[in-house]
């Protein structure tokens, strides 16, 4: 009796753990389209040169760090960031983003996610359309409630060759 009885609880622990598991495999499998879709907003407000949408993916935290693809392009604070947005699309018009190599990862808790892609900007600015391609674009993302949040992002352009050959 005894040994039925412990065979029967560790089979009642086994069949918690398994649905345990497959909850958080189901949750987590809900969650990665809104993952995916937060990532894709981030391009698709540039695209659509909107500020709400911007703001609705961005996390408003003021000690986030974000790097541009210029030198001087250093920005701390959703504030910051968010001046830096509203500028650049009033500066130029995007026709259009073509994203590539999208790689999305997250972490074994699934509360943070990152993420890298490659794009290429087709813009216009004075009357000349021009290609801006391979900048590359990472990101960290955290779930705050059950929403996706982008709490940095880093954009850099390719040089070729090696700075330092190695």
């Amino acid at each position: 009796m005894k040994l039925m009885h412990g065979t029967l609880l560790s089979a009642l622990v086994a069949l918690a753990a398994l649905s345990a598991h497959a909850a958080h495999h189901a949750s987590e499998k809900h969650s990665k389209p809104n993952l995916k879709n937060a990532v894709d907003q981030l391009m698709g407000a540039f695209e659509k040169e909107s500020v709400e949408m911007f703001d609705d993916v961005m996390a408003k935290d003021t000690g986030m760090v974000t790097f541009g693809t210029d030198a001087s392009e250093r920005w701390v604070g959703f504030d910051e960031v968010r001046d830096s947005f509203a500028n650049q699309i009033g500066a130029f018009e995007v026709e259009r983003i073509d994203t590539r190599n999208q790689v999305i990862k997250t972490s074994n808790s699934g509360e943070v996610a990152w993420f890298s892609q490659i794009v290429d900007w087709h813009i216009s600015s004075g009357g000349n359309s021009q290609v801006i391609p391979g900048i590359r674009v990472t990101g960290v993302l955290e779930k705050r409630g059950k929403e996706w949040k982008i709490v940095q992002f880093h954009t850099s352009a390719p040089i070729q060759g090696q700075v330092v050959e190695y």
